[in-house]
């Protein structure tokens, strides 16, 4: 079955520990909600690196990464209920 990845750009990490709790709370019922479709759960990415064929740059691009997750779907369609 393909994978695709899911991308994640932009939003914050929490500090305040009631908002630490609700927000993991909230990844944890949509990581729920997608079932076996959830391959790799992912994680936050720290620092962005944009490569290309002139070298690497740390400066993340004009939208730089900030997490990601891997579901499986027989195809695109299969995915969207979950975005």
């Amino acid at each position: 079955m393909p994978q695709y990845l899911f991308v994640y750009h932009g939003g914050h990490t929490p500090t305040d520990p009631a908002e630490v709790e609700a927000t993991m709370a909230a990844w944890g019922a949509w990581f729920q909600n997608m079932g076996e479709a959830l391959d790799i759960p992912g994680n936050p990415v720290g620092q962005s690196y944009t490569v290309s064929n002139g070298g690497v740059v740390d400066n993340g691009g004009a939208n730089p990464a900030s997490g990601f997750t891997v579901i499986k779907a027989d195809s695109i369609p299969d995915f969207r209920p979950f975005c």
